[in-house]
């Protein structure tokens, strides 16, 4: 199937700085969410690149909330969701040396 640049929905918050971004990222989520839910006959899903800055230790806590309503209830919309944090990229190691986001595809 070919896929045209209708079927994407791409938010840059890049330019967003500071308390600005999760602040952006939460509009933004918000945004798409609702696209998500207004057809549950279409498959989709989120990817939420840098999700730590919405659910990690500094965050909002409604924030990191909203993320997981997302990720538990997204399969009832027809979707998936994923998401990408600094974690996957530096290779976060555990007190035995392993990666425990790391899962071969």
């Amino acid at each position: 199937m070919y896929f045209t640049a209708e079927y994407y929905i791409v938010l840059d918050l890049s330019e967003l700085k500071g308390k600005l971004l999760p602040v952006g990222m939460m509009i933004a989520l918000d945004y798409v969410w609702d696209k998500v839910k207004s057809d549950r006959t279409k498959k989709k899903a989120i990817m939420i690149d840098e999700i730590w800055q919405l659910v990690g230790a500094s965050s909002n806590r409604m924030a990191a909330e909203f993320c997981l309503t997302i990720f538990k209830t997204i399969r009832g919309f027809g979707g998936a969701g994923a998401g990408r944090g600094m974690l996957c990229e530096r290779g976060a190691e555990t007190d035995t040396g392993g990666n425990p986001f790391h899962y071969p595809v």
